[in-house]
């Protein structure tokens, strides 16, 4: 009887082989060894069989004799269906799920590990916050938080929720809670069973708005006014203050007169002096929002029009009388 040989390996199997051995004849998986008698212990599908058809290097170190592709090596040294099948249905790059990859992405697109696809993060304008991609633009130094939805990193605020179940935090993000379904959040932070708010009272969601002489209101964060009930608008007719302004999500409702006040003739920016609002410049960026004239004690000044308190640099938007929103100082607020 001629010498016994080893013509298969398995990774994990008991006593397998570190990588896949070189014999006399230099076939992978088949060296020659002292002559044995044979054994019905020894016989695995990829241990100690006899040669089974040859399959190519491509098919790995455990795939040179007996395995097929589909299956895997066991610990007792049968060779078993994978009980792994890769997922890529709908994503174009990172993990198949089974240690393979659904592909990768090209140029300086970079692959959302999440959904799976391609995608060039955009971070033009933002310090901070998601990039669109996955990750993020940068984070903000000590005693800032970030803006997700600006991108900007904004003093910190500290959340007041004390007697109030639902609503703003009062820092711009975050809630006290919700209500139930059927429910609406009071501006006083407590739930109420149907609509409560009229036109220019603050909400907190659509269904806080009560109709406006049949027409619907919506609830929107306007700049200049805050978060209130309001109707949304195709012109300026469709208003009783005849603005109907753009809004950050691409929409348009009711706003304050203000914000669509003609100011042709400005020339003073924000900080600089003012006798009334027509002085002042609109910004120069984003939506271009207009500006106002406020003044403290003698001295006016033109400041940014804010609907919540991480608006403004100095983390504080104050009410003028006429209820119109300004960034104030901080002790203002």
């Amino acid at each position: 009887m001629g010498p016994d040989r080893v013509v298969g390996w398995c990774p994990g199997a008991v006593g397998a082989r570190t990588a896949p051995p070189t014999g006399n004849d230099g076939a992978a998986g088949a060296t020659d060894l002292p002559h044995r008698p044979r054994t019905a212990a020894r016989r695995h599908p990829c241990g100690d069989n006899p040669p089974a058809p040859r399959r190519t290097a491509a098919a790995g170190p455990c795939g040179d004799r007996r395995e097929r592709l589909g299956q895997a090596c066991t610990a007792a040294g049968t060779c078993a269906a994978s009980t792994c099948t890769p997922n890529c249905a709908g994503r174009s790059c990172g993990m198949d799920g089974c240690g393979g990859s659904c592909g990768s992405c090209s140029g300086t697109g970079s692959c959302n590990a999440m959904t799976g696809q391609c995608c060039t993060p955009n971070c033009d304008g933002r310090s901070c916050g998601p990039d669109g991609c996955g990750g993020v633009c940068g984070t903000c130094p000590g005693g800032l938080v970030c803006d997700s939805v600006r991108g900007s990193c904004t003093p910190t605020c500290t959340p007041t929720c004390a007697g109030r179940n639902c609503g703003p935090n009062n820092c711009g993000t975050g809630s006290c809670g919700s209500c139930l379904s059927g429910q609406a959040c009071s501006p006083s932070g407590t739930c109420v069973s149907a609509c409560f708010a009229r036109v220019g009272d603050a909400c907190t969601a659509d269904a806080d708005c009560c109709s406006d002489r049949g027409v619907t209101t919506r609830c929107v964060r306007l700049t200049g006014v805050g978060t209130v009930c309001t109707a949304a608008c195709a012109n300026n007719s469709d208003c009783v203050s005849g603005c109907c302004a753009p809004l950050n999500d691409g929409t348009r409702a009711c706003n304050v007169a203000l914000f669509c006040a003609s100011n042709a003739a400005c020339f003073s920016p924000v900080g600089g002096a003012c006798s009334g609002d027509m002085d002042c410049c609109r910004e120069t960026t984003g939506l271009q929002n207009p500006t106002a004239c406020t003044c403290v004690g003698a001295a006016c000044n033109c400041a940014a029009l804010c609907s919540q308190h991480s608006d403004c640099a100095s983390g504080c938007c104050a009410r003028r009388s006429d209820g119109v929103r300004v960034c104030a100082a901080a002790s203002a607020c």
